[in-house]
């Protein structure tokens, strides 16, 4: 004889419209997630980019002392050390960032850790050295040592650490997207990049006409700080966050197979060099030209630097 057991109300089986509707809120919950993630993410790169700016336009008036007192020698030098730390910084972090147990943990360090050295640089900077600085110089002409060549060995020495770890950050938030966040759009790398330059303009434009005028050097150089603090509390919680939503860790991606045409670079890298080599060479050309076609102003360095990072922003 065949029993039926009829299933009780409260333990009957979900019906298919209850567990489209659970499907539904899931794929919304994750994605309202994503989304917040994204958002933090992008005002750490604002808060970042417009630390990085304050940080070049200060140190382009403070460094004078430095560099004896001339403003294109200044301009040029300072560009080029943060340029070139920003592009060694990302090479070196591209490299590694796959390798990254969580690109979010590490990203938090570096700004953290661009906490520390700018507050270092700014007691450094504030300190009269004048004297200190000239007597050196002397004693490199009397050696026969190009000063153009001591004023960037003297720059690069100071702003080297600060700038190469400004170049880290891109990569890790790239990675951070594609990889915790499962972005997948090669579109998010073009969007990152302009919340970065857009706040690295706002960033320009506030150090020279408001932060140095008012707080002056010092003060100005702590707020930069302070937006990179500010900015690494924000990924240390999110990355709480997204710890404890998801407990399992992201897993680390096996490095790519050596590339078989080695340092040979392809024709986009080719190309992206000629872009860089033009585009900087035009904005020294700028820095020259403007202050001999008007008044030399302490603000002409900004201007020039936010009109071309402007044009940057909306490129990207």
């Amino acid at each position: 004889m065949t029993t039926t057991i009829q299933r009780p109300d409260n333990e009957a089986a979900a019906s298919p419209d209850d567990s489209a509707t659970a499907s539904s809120h899931f794929i919304a919950e994750k994605s309202a997630s994503r989304l917040t993630a994204a958002v933090a993410i992008g005002l750490a790169l604002f808060g970042s980019g417009a630390a990085g700016l304050m940080n070049q336009v200060i140190w382009q008036r403070s460094l004078k002392v430095w560099l004896g007192g001339s403003e294109s020698i200044c301009s040029m030098v300072v560009v080029l050390v943060f340029m070139a730390g920003l592009g060694l910084g990302s090479l070196a972090m591209s490299k590694r960032a796959r390798k990254l147990r969580s690109p979010l943990w590490t990203f938090g360090w570096i700004e953290a850790a661009l906490v520390a050295v700018n507050i270092g640089i700014c007691f450094l900077l504030s300190a009269d050295i004048s004297h200190s600085v000239f007597a050196v110089a002397k004693v490199a002409v009397a050696a026969g040592v190009p000063l153009l060549l001591l004023y960037g060995l003297a720059a690069t020495v100071i702003l080297a650490i600060p700038c190469l770890l400004m170049g880290m950050t891109m990569p890790l938030a790239a990675e951070t997207c594609q990889r915790d966040l499962g972005i997948q759009n090669s579109r998010v790398i073009g969007l990152l990049l302009f919340v970065n330059t857009l706040g690295s303009v706002l960033g320009t434009i506030f150090s020279s006409g408001t932060m140095l005028p008012i707080l002056g050097q010092s003060k100005s150089l702590l707020l930069a700080a302070g937006l990179n603090g500010l900015a690494a509390i924000l990924l240390f919680a999110l990355y709480r966050f997204r710890r404890q939503s998801l407990p399992t860790p992201c897993p680390r991606i096996q490095a790519e197979t050596t590339n078989p045409r080695g340092w040979r670079p392809n024709f986009e890298e080719k190309l992206a060099l000629g872009l860089g080599f033009c585009s900087l060479g035009y904005e020294m050309y700028l820095f020259r030209l403007i202050p001999l076609r008007h008044e030399p102003l302490p603000f002409t360095f900004a201007a020039v630097l936010a009109g071309f990072l402007d044009f940057c922003c909306f490129g990207a």
